[in-house]
């Protein structure tokens, strides 16, 4: 687990990127969503050592990011939006061999995660290629294979998807799910992308102006004011009079739309109707979350 407590930082005299900021994000795949500027980038830079906070702490499992121990590091990886967190003049493959070898990965080892990083990513082609002459997203797919290449046990990932087509976008998600799977790992992930962290999340924090606003598990999201929930069931001609919710009729068919509790009831009264189809209705999160920022 990792624990935010109380965290403040300030760029000069005026400029609030943290207010106290405490937070606790479990194994899995949690999401930290916010506007820009409201402090998600400076959050993850202190987490990963790259920035200290004016006051506050960053937890690991109980051990303070304050220490700045080789052993913690080992265990923490980040990939920044943007960010070319490689050598230009090297290939694809010679990068990910180099900073494997500083991280003290046996040969053996680091020769069958490279290969199987760059099998999973689609830079197979691209081993051979200089960095810089990388696509930008191509370039997104390498940072992530950085980062992944000494397996560690808490990843940030800052827009991982940022710049990159349709299938590369789902060969990464791919990725982050594979890699989260594992017991005892954690990933943080900040994107403006709704549908992505509807899609990869677990866990969901709220940030604005460097303050958590709401934070919770999927299963929380529920609990919100802005939450709805409904079922729409089609039959063929009308419904009884006394089924629960709102029925409308069209074309000879009537669709029933009723609550996660009206459901059962409804189904019983209809009986021997002939069903078309039953469809489910839910608040998305970008609507809770635009709820929420109110």
């Amino acid at each position: 687990m990792i624990r935010f407590v109380s965290l403040q930082k300030r760029y000069g005299k005026r400029t609030i990127a943290l207010d106290g900021v405490s937070l606790e994000v479990p194994e899995g795949i949690f999401c930290l969503l916010g506007p820009n500027g409201a402090g998600k980038t400076t959050l993850i830079k202190i987490a990963c050592g790259v920035l200290l906070p004016d006051r506050g702490d960053v937890l690991f499992d109980g051990e303070s990011i304050r220490k700045r121990t080789k052993s913690l590091q080992r265990l923490i990886a980040a990939v920044f939006e943007n960010a070319e967190n490689a050598y230009g003049y090297l290939s694809v493959q010679d990068n990910l061999m180099y900073f494997g070898y500083l991280w003290g990965i046996p040969s053996r080892t680091l020769r069958e995660r490279v290969d199987y990083l760059t099998e999973r990513l689609g830079l197979s082609e691209k081993r051979k290629e200089s960095f810089t002459k990388l696509s930008r997203g191509m370039k997104q797919k390498v940072a992530v294979a950085l980062a992944m290449i000494r397996e560690p046990r808490f990843l940030f990932l800052d827009e991982p998807t940022l710049g990159l087509d349709v299938f590369s976008a789902e060969t990464v998600k791919d990725m982050i799910r594979e890699w989260a799977s594992q017991g005892g790992r954690t990933v943080l992930l900040t994107t403006h992308n709704m549908a992505l962290a509807e899609e990869l999340g677990q866990g969901f924090a709220f940030i604005s102006e460097g303050r958590v606003i709401w934070q919770g598990r999927k299963e929380d999201l529920a609990g919100l004011p802005a939450y709805r929930l409904e079922y729409r069931i089609t039959v063929r001609g009308k419904v009884p009079a006394d089924a629960p919710g709102r029925a409308e009729t069209r074309n000879g068919l009537t669709t029933l739309t009723v609550s996660r509790e009206e459901l059962g009831p409804a189904l019983s009264v209809l009986g021997g109707a002939e069903i078309v189809e039953i469809t489910k209705e839910e608040t998305d999160l970008e609507d809770l979350f635009k709820e929420v920022m109110k």
